[in-house]
């Protein structure tokens, strides 16, 4: 079980799951597979290579579960897509800040 106080971007994807069980790593996996997808990731990619990475990523607690696509996945505040380009970077110790469905931080 990760700890939000411990949380990074590559601890909420190695160890995290939907609902179902799928694996995260298994899900952006699939982002990268759709074509409309990679082509956001490639363009946030090039941005935070640039500009560096919105600090902390922010994100829904997984206990606050939401439908989003084929299965229930906790919502990630900052854009799934702008996680898995952070993810792809290896910017690996950019940390994640829990928030509400309000957005304030938990």
């Amino acid at each position: 079980m990760i700890r939000p106080s411990e949380v990074t971007v590559r601890a909420l994807i190695d160890h995290s799951v939907d609902a179902e069980g799928k694996k995260w790593v298994d899900t952006f996996a699939e982002l990268w597979s759709d074509p409309k997808s990679s082509k956001r990731i490639v363009a946030l990619i090039h941005d935070m290579a640039t500009r560096g990475p919105v600090i902390p990523l922010k994100v829904i607690p997984i206990g606050l579960q939401v439908s989003v696509g084929k299965g229930y996945v906790a919502v990630v505040h900052d854009g799934r897509h702008r996680l898995a380009a952070a993810y792809a970077l290896m910017i690996n110790a950019v940390p994640v800040t829990w928030v509400d469905e309000a957005g304030e931080s938990v």
